[in-house]
């Protein structure tokens, strides 16, 4: 059987999206990993195979619905798990209210994979619909130390030292996109009605002035660590929507050469090598919560209007001045703080049945009842020769275009020396991943199968 997964941003979910590719394809799934736009060339040109396609999100709005509409044509079964998640949400009614205008994309999807106990009873109740599952996420499966190289090869390869990592999620202001471009992405006036759109230009404007407030501040303390914590380098890991130039040049007066800007492989990779993490509003502390590492939440400034930060900076030792992030970090985080761990089991499931998230999405794939056939559909030639067609294609135009400018994605080109690396931390954790294998078919699909 054939199983599609959606990736949307690369350093987020494509980790994880291979872990899920790796166990499918043992259970005898050959899977294709590859980005919305890659779908729609294949949709377009009749060339995408009957399969199941697991989706990232299950957006609402008429031109996802549009997207759900040509898939279940063609005989695809849809699954998803909302990379979004609702997880920092204090009320997720009220994620819901912003990510579900509609429940018209449910009527599309076979299975909706909840992160854990908290969103699968809400959505039950909102919605009334057998398509709810607990699972867990495997992006917080891919937190344990159990995946990784040794500390020493890891430093080695970056080029770095004993670091501090401090993950930023001021994206608004900083984005790669434009405002307008990112406001038309949010609240796009063809896709909802009025009294959705007003709700979510509230939720955009609110969290944009938050985010601009935040930047001077988390450059003072970037620059004032890097002064007096010698021996140690600053990695700083932009959000994915962030761009790495405007960081450049935010940082750009300091004379500090122990300051490093990294965005590439995972987070949860830095989080488990990083000696502790500095964080404000964002799910990075979730991953260090799991990986059992030092947080320390950074909130120079308290918003009453605020409405997604104040689980995640629970899970850290609070500090809003610059000195108490440093002498936290001298003294070894001496300071004892409360974690609501009840609260985070009621929010993510990290272990069902004594299986990982991994294992137990796989597990529903194979559960899934697939009637068609594919060798109806000439099996996978006629999608590995659109496939070269396309490769050889784009080579060409590449060169043709040796001026274009490349600017950062979400979705940048698959990489065999990363992927095979990837591959080598599942070998690590479970010996059973070296009959895995790869093959990327075009810069953004990706072939995943068995060779056991």
């Amino acid at each position: 059987m054939i199983l599609y997964l959606e990736v949307e941003v690369y350093t987020r979910e494509f980790k994880a999206r291979l872990l899920l590719a790796a166990e499918a394809a043992l259970k005898g799934f050959t899977v294709f990993l590859l980005s919305r736009q890659e779908t729609l060339n294949l949709l377009n040109q009749n060339k995408l195979l009957p399969g199941i396609y697991h989706l990232k999100d299950a957006n609402c709005s008429k031109f996802n619905i549009e997207f759900y509409k040509k898939l279940k044509s063609l005989g695809c079964l849809i699954t998803t798990q909302d990379e979004e998640a609702g997880i920092m949400y204090d009320d997720y009614y009220e994620f819901i209210k912003r990510r579900f205008s509609s429940s018209e994309s449910l009527n599309y999807i076979e299975k909706f994979f909840c992160f854990g106990r908290r969103d699968f009873e809400v959505l039950n109740k909102k919605f009334e619909k057998k398509i709810f599952y607990r699972t867990g996420s495997p992006r917080f499966d891919l937190c344990s130390q159990n995946f990784y190289e040794k500390k020493s090869s890891f430093l080695k390869k970056k080029n770095l030292r004993n670091f501090i990592l401090i993950s930023s999620s001021i994206q608004y202001p900083i984005s790669f996109r434009s405002l307008a471009s990112q406001y038309d992405i949010r609240i796009n006036p063809d896709s909802e009605k009025e009294e959705f759109l007003l709700y979510k230009e509230k939720n955009f404007f609110q969290k944009f002035r938050q985010n601009l407030e935040q930047i001077p501040f988390f450059i003072k303390l970037i620059i004032y660590l890097s002064e007096n914590l010698i021996g140690h380098d600053i990695v700083v890991r932009p959000h994915p929507n962030e761009d790495i130039e405007t960081w450049n040049k935010l940082l750009k007066r300091t004379k500090s050469t122990n300051i490093k800007i990294i965005k590439d492989e995972t987070l949860s990779e830095f989080i488990n090598f990083s000696e502790c993490l500095i964080q404000s509003g964002c799910t990075s502390a979730i991953e260090a919560f799991v990986n059992k590492k030092k947080v320390i939440s950074f909130v120079p400034t308290i918003y009453e209007d605020n409405f997604d930060s104040e689980f995640v900076n629970s899970l850290g030792i609070k500090a809003s001045k610059n000195e108490e992030v440093l002498n936290l970090i001298r003294d070894n985080f001496k300071h004892t703080y409360k974690i609501e761990k009840n609260e985070f089991d009621y929010r993510i499931d990290l272990i069902i049945d004594k299986k990982l998230s991994f294992e137990n999405i796989v597990d529903h794939f194979c559960k899934i009842n697939f009637n068609k056939d594919i060798k109806n559909y000439n099996s996978f030639n006629k999608l590995e020769t659109y496939a070269l067609f396309i490769n050889y294609f784009r080579k060409i135009k590449k060169i043709l275009n040796k001026r274009q400018i490349i600017k950062f994605t979400k979705f940048p080109d698959f990489k065999h020396e990363f992927i095979k690396k990837d591959l080598a931390d599942f070998q690590r954790f479970d010996s059973k991943f070296k009959n895995v294998s790869f093959k990327i078919l075009t810069n953004k699909i990706l072939k995943v199968y068995s060779i056991g």
